[in-house]
């Protein structure tokens, strides 16, 4: 029994001891006796300048590019130049097989000259009639001079005017037929024109000068006019002398970007540099919108110039210009700036629902701030302005040389209220905390 005893002593003098051990380390660790604190970082309200951006993505191409499409079909005989190449305005570049459109051209010849040759017979036939109908009328007027002395009887001079009336009918009806084969010659002249420009357009040739960018065919395929059918790209030539970014800018963005705005345009060929931009165009209608699913959102292409001083060093290095079309590009467009203007870190501002309307429904958000004051928080309702990558203007609630929580976010958008207790740290030792 003194055993039992002895037993029970030491295991609740076991546990005393464990129980004042935890004691202790709670204490130096403030488990015990102390309220919990959420830790924050906080930032002074400063005056300073807002550059407002707008970003999308594109691909470059030379602000002068051609397509080239053959007006005749057929097939390559002659391929006269390779990509790259350079080229002169006037210069022959591809030949299509003429046979064809030179048969044409012969039997449109053989048309206008039988054509010709109809209307030659039909004028000859028109020189007799009248020759005939000028007999005839000077018959006439011997027959009526004879019907009035009495010598020629009333049918003698009925049947004059009679052949005088047919041989003037005759004349109205070559004409007639004169008219048609003036039409037939016409036609077939037309048509003559069309088959010889259509066999000069047989060779293709350089409509300015340039570099052939992309050539899409080779020597011995065929190719679809644009007669009668969107025809085949043969190649595209451009000049290299100005570039531009096509950048694609959402609707939501694209009413702040003006023609003349200055951007920073970068390239996923040249890692870590970026170039000198400035908007000169700006797409008036929509590229795209995606009707079937439920993100409706409409994209706007925005040009932007690439501004030749700012590659200037790269053609200098090589001489080889710099750049393909269609290389994938990035740009910051910047579309207002402002100087001398009160700035707090972009995450220091949160928008919550007005708790103070007791109707859910008729609640609305306004954007607050937590000021930093003697160990608490304090929030403050704030108007806001522009804003760039890290700071936002505030135009209405606050004051230069303010403090206030800047970081961490969560704790900004959910959990800071009015008076509570926070403990302020440093920004690198918070994070360091999180982690």
């Amino acid at each position: 029994m003194a055993k039992k005893s002895r037993k029970w002593l030491w295991i609740l003098l076991t546990l005393l001891a464990v129980l004042l051990a935890y004691a202790i380390l709670g204490k130096n660790k403030g488990w015990i006796g102390k309220t919990h604190r959420h830790k924050v970082a906080t930032d002074i309200v400063t005056k300073g300048k807002i550059v407002e951006t707008v970003s999308g993505t594109g691909k470059i191409y030379p602000k002068t590019e051609l397509k080239l499409t053959p007006d005749v079909s057929g097939e390559v005989i002659d391929l006269l130049v390779e990509e790259g190449d350079t080229v002169k305005k006037g210069q022959l570049l591809a030949r299509i097989k003429p046979e064809t459109y030179e048969s044409f051209m012969a039997r449109a010849e053989a048309a206008v000259n039988a054509a010709k040759s109809g209307e030659s017979s039909t004028q000859a036939q028109l020189s007799q009639l009248q020759t005939q109908s000028e007999k005839l009328k000077r018959d006439l007027d011997r027959a009526r001079q004879l019907y009035g002395d009495g010598v020629l009887s009333q049918a003698d001079l009925d049947n004059a005017e009679t052949a005088y009336k047919s041989a003037l009918d005759n004349m109205k009806g070559i004409n007639k037929t004169i008219e048609g084969a003036q039409y037939n010659t016409a036609s077939a002249q037309a048509n003559l024109k069309e088959a010889r420009e259509n066999l000069r357009k047989t060779n293709l040739y350089a409509p300015m000068s340039g570099i052939v960018s992309l050539l899409h065919i080779k020597k011995g395929e065929r190719v679809v006019g644009t007669t009668q059918f969107q025809g085949t790209e043969i190649m595209r030539i451009a000049t290299f002398d100005e570039m531009e970014a096509q950048i694609e800018i959402s609707e939501t963005d694209v009413l702040k970007v003006s023609v003349d705005d200055s951007a920073s345009v970068e390239l996923d060929a040249f890692l870590d540099r970026s170039f000198k931009g400035m908007v000169t165009r700006i797409s008036s209608s929509a590229k795209s919108q995606n009707l079937i699913s439920n993100d409706q959102t409409a994209n706007f292409t925005v040009y932007i110039k690439l501004l030749p001083s700012s590659y200037a060093d790269l053609l200098q290095m090589n001489g080889v210009f710099p750049f393909k079309p269609g290389m994938s590009a990035s740009a910051d467009i910047y579309t207002n700036t402002v100087d001398n203007i009160l700035l707090v870190p972009i995450q220091a501002v949160t928008t919550r629902e007005d708790s103070t309307i007791q109707n859910k429904k008729e609640r609305l958000s306004k954007e607050l701030v937590f000021l930093y004051k003697e160990g608490r928080v304090y929030s403050q309702e704030v108007k806001t302005g522009l804003q760039d990558d890290t700071h936002i203007e505030v135009s209405k609630g606050l004051s230069e040389g303010q403090e206030l929580v800047s970081t961490p976010y969560r704790l900004i958008s959910k959990t800071l209220k009015d008076s509570l207790e926070v403990e302020k740290v440093k920004r690198e030792d918070l994070f360091e905390i999180v982690k």
